[in-house]
């Protein structure tokens, strides 16, 4: 088996697109969006009151997919001003 060396895309195959669909309480998707930390519950609950991250009331709970986190850091993008 030959492993691929071109950059990873946001979805390989299509299981990863399904996966990045799948609805995660949001409590479940910050271990897997945010590996290595610096997000917490509280921090996407936040992001929901800016607008930034869309979320899904199921039965009384929200819920977030992959994709809306990825939306959601293309959202929070910041540019720096270049003025001479």
């Amino acid at each position: 088996m030959t492993q691929s060396t071109s950059p990873k895309n946001e979805a390989d195959t299509p299981e990863d697109d399904a996966r990045l669909h799948v609805p995660y309480r949001l409590a479940d998707i910050v271990p897997i969006a945010f590996p290595n930390g610096g997000m917490t519950v509280n921090g996407l609950r936040n992001e929901v009151r800016k607008g930034r991250l869309d979320v899904y009331l199921i039965a009384g709970k929200h819920f977030t997919t992959l994709a809306d986190i990825e939306e959601m850091k293309k959202r929070c993008v910041v540019r720096q001003d270049t003025r001479d």
